[in-house]
């Protein structure tokens, strides 16, 4: 297939906060249905092992890639951390899979397209149920079937995890009604007037909560440089600990925020 790259980069190992048995899988975020970020920066594939030494392969649609040997980590639970490009138009459908001496794990209908996460309060929150005209975009949402949602359930940590403790309020699903309805009315109709233009497959990641501040959606980094009242602003960072942090070894194009006037008046911090 022209214009298509595989690479699996350097496996790398640390210790993950949140992961329930020791087995060798992916990561929660990665299943079926779901949108990997196309382009030649390439899209971060990564899991679970528990086995020395275990040897991790993926697989792109029968296509192999190279191997390479992985490390333990200090704890016994490691992690397996590959790259996956795909360029030009060949968006899919794909099937993804990881094999090691312990078994192979296969992701089926996976696509390779744009990936956004909508973040935010109420106003994001705002579930497609609630637009006037809800059962009109139920029907239309057939038309937009390269357009995946996920959504993550409301939960805090004191510790930035890796992984996510709990499964998904929704996991990468079709836009049909049963999977639509509780999901962003905003997300959905920005998600659907991307797909609209720019003709390929878009992956949807909805991560907010309804009357929240912003900082608690911020790393503590940044807060140290938010004044509040003439101080440093001190609070903490629950929100970005349990919703956002499992979110950033993956690979996105972009983040939608939507009202953010609870928070403090944020400043540069590059």
């Amino acid at each position: 297939m022209t214009g298509i790259n595989w690479l699996l980069c350097c496996l790398t190992f640390c210790n993950v906060v949140g992961f329930g048995s020791s087995t060798f899988q992916f990561a929660s975020y990665y299943n079926d249905h779901m949108v990997l970020q196309q382009g030649a920066g390439g899209a971060i594939v990564w899991g679970t092992s528990s086995n020395l030494s275990d040897t991790v392969q993926l697989v792109l649609n029968g296509h192999k890639v190279s191997e390479d040997v992985v490390t333990h980590s200090s704890t016994g639970i490691m992690t397996w951390i590959a790259k996956v490009v795909v360029i030009g138009d060949n968006y899919g459908p794909y099937t993804l899979a990881a094999k090691s001496g312990q078994g192979t794990r296969t992701l089926h209908d996976v696509m390779f397209g744009d990936v956004w996460i909508c973040s935010g309060q109420s106003n994001m929150e705002f579930n497609m149920y609630g637009v006037t005209n809800h059962s009109a975009e139920f029907a239309e949402a057939s038309n937009y079937s390269n357009v995946r949602i996920f959504k993550t359930k409301h939960t805090q940590s004191s510790v930035a995890l890796h992984d996510f403790n709990d499964t998904p309020f929704l996991n990468w699903s079709v836009p049909v009604q049963a999977t639509l309805g509780g999901f962003s009315a905003v997300c959905w109709l920005f998600g659907k007037q991307l797909s609209s233009q720019f003709k390929y497959p878009i992956g949807l990641i909805e991560s907010n909560w309804g009357g929240t501040r912003i900082e608690w959606w911020s790393l503590a980094s940044a807060l140290s440089k938010c004044p509040h009242n003439g101080k440093r602003a001190i609070h903490n960072s629950d929100l970005w600990n349990a919703m956002m942090s499992p979110f950033t070894r993956n690979t996105i194009y972009g983040a939608f925020w939507y009202q953010g006037k609870a928070g403090c008046n944020l400043v540069d911090i590059s």
